[in-house]
């Protein structure tokens, strides 16, 4: 490694003091795992480094859950980052199963024993074992004693391949950092003595009852990290797998002031550079105005309703309007005018032909829960208040509809008109000049987005789509959740956009495909996990929410459609669309341990693949897309784009701004969807959900 040409890169490295500090902690990691260890815990060779960026995953599911088992390995935790992590997990829920920590450091065994009473050492190998009997009795050993027992631990054998450093989930979340070696999983239940003979273990060994053994000493020709017991359950690393060999022990005595002491240091020099970036971080979401308002990026280009029949409805900016400002969770723009957009002959829920267009920007560096790496164009439309003020919810099986406010204070509760349903949907954004689109994904049907460079150099955003349900159940201090309840209290028509850039952190998993650019995902519900490819399964997944029915007691039916550039297919997925090819879209139900395979229709419009599928339920449905070529399927013909008819026109004149008379002296705030942050506990399991009305998975209760 080049570490003088590392440090160029690297602003706080300029002084020369820290460049030293760097190269003595640089020096240091590279030995990190090799410090004096318990003679119980022995680590081979090298060890398998595990962190942010790298997790593993089997094709299968080694470890039979629901039958006898031990899983026994040497790890190592390199850094407390005080959250939910995971050394190895394998299904899902209930009743999942993993091999973690909790913020304390406290040892976890799945969700049927998340308290263990173990504590996981900090910079210090450990081996840790956990048996598994059929009759449902798990024991925990740490460096090679007994520790603790539990009775009726049941564990759910049904859902993802077992990985190491990462949760089952869609989303692959509760990484860890650090470095594992030895890993075993037995079908059969490790004796103590047995347990104690494996703690000193070194080097693979062979023994009938493996399932597997990794020894993590190097990685195989095709990129996998071979089983030394059984070669066909192999694991499949996420990036480019790093091995911390352990040599050097001796430096470790020599180096261990010196390193505490440059990262005393470097933590210092870090928070100062972090404080400096909050500083100059920016402060409000970037509105988009009415591009008549200003003759600069970002404006709102158009907006327009499109029939069935190809008939272009323009809808106009309007009053009247007021001062206000749009919100995003606990953020929000600038004061500015609120404009109602006039939609000729074309009447919504309230009534009138009046919608709420909103359309601002999340800039990157401005926080966003615990980051700032978040880079979106944000756009929701819904009916316009005005003039008909927001309906109130009704809650027929309670004795009074007064469930909002507080308890000295109750207040009816109220909900978003519903957009009409039967139009198309056509934003076009003159966007930022230094919004670089990579993909986008939301609440629509038949949704799609892309960027053009119009003639004057300006990047045009133009969304279309059909409005969705968005159905939620009210929570308050008044009305607590009841896990019971599978009808929504609201059901409402709206439509909601998210656009990434390229520098966004939720585009890093589409940078080896060129950031997925033009691709874009499209569902009822609200997201809660992904989206994201898992090579493994070859399938883009991702998880939405939403309740089992509708607030009229109808089924909530979920939808789902993706438009992804034909070179993006071929890069995640291998297949040439100019054949035959196979595209299949299943639902997974985590909560009840089952899959459905949903009825898909696919074709290609232009330079595009199209998928779309719709039929699966709620609550909350893991998404899978699955491509490949199948010489057994129909051909796939190309279709052109279809040209879009000419537009309704509508008279400039009519437009009405707030230089032509219209009072904007009215000050009110806006009743906007807002995306919120919870927290869900099951015992000392922590879930965070965000999302427009976020509730806890089944078995979660509300923090």
């Amino acid at each position: 490694m080049d570490v003088e040409k590392a440090l160029k890169h690297m602003a706080w490295a300029n002084s020369e003091y820290m460049r030293k500090i760097f190269c003595i902690v640089l020096c240091t990691l590279f030995i990190l795992p090799s410090q004096s260890y318990s003679a119980s815990a022995s680590a081979n060779d090298s060890c398998l480094s595990l962190n942010a960026e790298q997790y593993l995953e089997a094709n299968s599911r080694l470890i039979p859950l629901d039958s006898n088992f031990t899983v026994e390995f040497d790890f190592y935790l390199d850094r407390d980052n005080k959250d939910y992590e995971e050394i190895i997990s394998q299904g899902g829920q209930p009743s999942s199963f993993y091999i973690g920590i909790n913020p304390d450091l406290g040892i976890r065994a799945g969700d049927a024993w998340i308290d263990t009473g173990a504590k996981m050492p900090l910079k210090k190998w450990v081996h840790i074992a956990l048996t598994h009997t059929s009759s449902e009795v798990g024991t925990l050993y740490i460096d090679g004693k007994v520790f603790a027992t539990i009775n009726n631990y049941q564990l759910n054998n049904v859902g993802t391949a077992t990985r190491v450093g990462a949760q089952y989930d869609a989303g692959a979340n509760e990484r860890i950092t650090g470095c594992i070696d030895n890993l075993m999983i037995w079908k059969s239940v490790r004796t103590p003595s047995e347990v104690f003979q494996d703690s000193l273990v070194k080097s693979p060994i062979t023994d009938p009852n493996f399932i597997a053994f990794y020894g993590f000493d190097s990685v195989g020709s095709t990129g996998l990290i071979e089983d030394n017991a059984v070669p066909s359950n192999s694991l499949r690393p996420l990036s480019t797998p790093e091995f911390i060999r352990n040599e050097n022990v001796k430096a470790w005595d020599a180096l261990q002031i010196e390193y505490v002491k440059a990262w005393d240091a470097l933590q210092i020099e870090k928070d100062k550079r972090e404080i400096i970036r909050v500083k100059d971080a920016p402060q409000k979401l970037i509105p988009y105005v009415p591009c008549f308002e200003t003759n600069k990026a970002p404006c709102i280009e158009s907006l327009r309703l499109i029939s069935d029949s190809g008939k272009i409805t323009e809808a106009i900016p309007t009053g009247p309007t007021y001062i206000s400002s749009y919100s995003f969770g606990s953020e929000s723009t600038p004061e500015l005018n609120i404009y109602q957009w006039k939609t000729p002959g074309i009447i919504h829920e309230n009534k009138t032909e009046l919608l709420i267009l909103e359309a601002f920007h999340f800039p990157l560096g401005m926080k966003y829960g615990r980051g700032y790496d978040v880079d979106e164009t944000i756009i929701y439309i819904f009916a316009s208040s005005m003039n008909a003020p927001q309906p109130a919810v009704h809650f027929p099986d309670l004795p009074s509809d007064l469930v909002c406010g507080s308890k000295s204070s109750p207040q009816l509760c109220e909900r978003h008109w519903s957009i009409n349903g039967d139009y198309k949907y056509e934003v076009t954004l003159r966007a930022l000049s230094t919004f670089d689109f990579s993909h986008s994904n939301g609440e629509a049907r038949d949704g799609n987005l892309t960027m053009k460079i119009n003639k004057n150099g300006d990047k045009l955003l133009t969304f279309s789509g059909r409005p969705v349900t968005n159905s939620y159940i009210q929570v308050t201090e008044l009305k607590p959740e009841n896990p019971n309840q599978k009808a929504a209290d609201v059901t409402y028509n709206y439509i909601g956009v998210f656009a990434h850039s390229a520098l966004s952190g939720q585009s890093q998993w589409l940078s080896r495909c060129d950031y997925g650019r033009g691709m874009s995902l499209w569902y009822s519900g609200s997201l809660a996990g992904g989206p994201v490819y898992l090579p493994d399964e070859s399938a883009l997944t991702l998880q939405v929410e939403s309740t089992h029915l509708n607030a009229d007691k109808t089924p909530n039916v979920g939808i789902f459609n993706i438009v992804m550039p034909i070179n993006l297919a071929k890069c995640l997925w291998g297949v040439d669309l100019s054949k035959a090819v196979s595209a299949s879209i299943s639902a997974s139900y985590p909560e009840l341990g089952i899959s459905e395979v949903v009825t898909t229709s696919s074709r290609v419009v232009g330079d595009t693949f199209r998928v779309s599928a719709a039929g699966f339920h709620f609550s909350s449905p893991v998404i899978k897309l699955k491509l490949k070529q199948d010489a057994s399927a129909p051909a796939i013909v190309p279709e052109a784009p279809t040209p879009l008819p000419s537009v309704v026109n509508t008279p400039v004149s009519s437009v009405t701004t707030p230089t032509q008379g219209v009072s904007t002296s009215v000050t009110r705030k806006v009743l906007t969807p807002k995306k919120s942050t919870i927290v869900c506990i099951k015992g000392n399991t922590k879930k965070t959900v965000t999302a427009l009305n976020p509730k806890c998975p089944v078995g979660y209760k509300k923090k």
